[in-house]
């Protein structure tokens, strides 16, 4: 069930949907709290940018942790494997804490994105969940080299920079 009052990214949300868990509220008058695995509250000096799957929290100042997002896509690489499954894929827990790391993580994917040159990873999700945006044309669709260069205009057009 979904509590409404969340703040937090769609990401989060639509994750928690996923997941059938609870989106918790994140009131940041509080200091870090942990009453349930999903129960998180931040001071004010702390940005809430959703929580991950389970009992461990990513909470980001102003920019996401490089650290964090590179292990975390080096996860996502090993749970996947070599299926070709897009919804396999974007289910794997690791690339849904990369999506529940916020919208403070769209510059590294986009840089990793765009450093993966004619074989782009599957980003498209992500990013789609995080900008409530698709650039990508149907004619495109399936062609990941073609998406990631429509998404990478997209991000460029649209102020963001990597």
């Amino acid at each position: 069930m979904i509590q409404t009052g969340y703040q937090g990214p769609p990401a989060a949300i639509i994750i928690s949907a996923l997941l059938s868990a609870n989106v918790p509220s994140a009131p940041e008058e509080r200091n870090v709290t942990q009453a349930h695995p999903l129960h998180v509250s931040l001071p004010l000096e702390m940005k809430w940018s959703a929580y991950t799957i389970g009992a461990d929290l990513v909470p980001l100042r102003r920019s996401a942790d490089v650290n964090a997002f590179q292990t975390l896509r080096d996860q996502w690489r090993i749970e996947r494997g070599a299926t070709s499954s897009v919804t396999e894929m974007a289910m794997c827990r690791s690339y849904l804490r990369i999506i529940g790391m916020g919208p403070d993580v769209l510059p590294l994917i986009l840089r990793q994105m765009a450093n993966e040159g004619d074989e782009p990873d599957l980003w498209f999700v992500a990013l789609q969940m995080l900008t409530g945006a698709d650039p990508v044309i149907d004619d495109a669709r399936g062609n990941f080299k073609e998406m990631a260069k429509l998404w990478l205009d997209w991000a460029s057009r649209n102020g963001y920079a990597w």
